[in-house]
């Protein structure tokens, strides 16, 4: 599907529950859906038709003979070895 993307920053210190309830607002006035995207870990899709749709996103992980090794994105964030 088509879409436009933009940006919002919100004020630092700006509570989850009361972007979600701003962007409620905004996606009613423009007739459009908003994503709160939380990267690796969790994504907030807000529609004025459809409502609130949270989806977690399950961590990758690389298993090899001594390490178990949690990443996202290509990214190694840590290591823990296997005894």
């Amino acid at each position: 599907m088509p879409c436009v993307y933009s940006n919002l920053k919100f004020p630092e210190g700006t509570a989850e529950k009361e972007a979600v309830e701003y962007l409620i607002n905004y996606s009613a006035e423009m007739g459009i859906s908003c994503v709160i995207n939380y990267r690796d870990f969790k994504t907030i899709t807000i529609d004025s038709e459809k409502g609130i749709n949270t989806t977690y996103h399950s961590p990758l992980f690389r298993i090899t003979n001594s390490y178990l090794i949690p990443g996202g994105t290509g990214n190694d964030i840590g290591k823990v070895r296997i005894l």
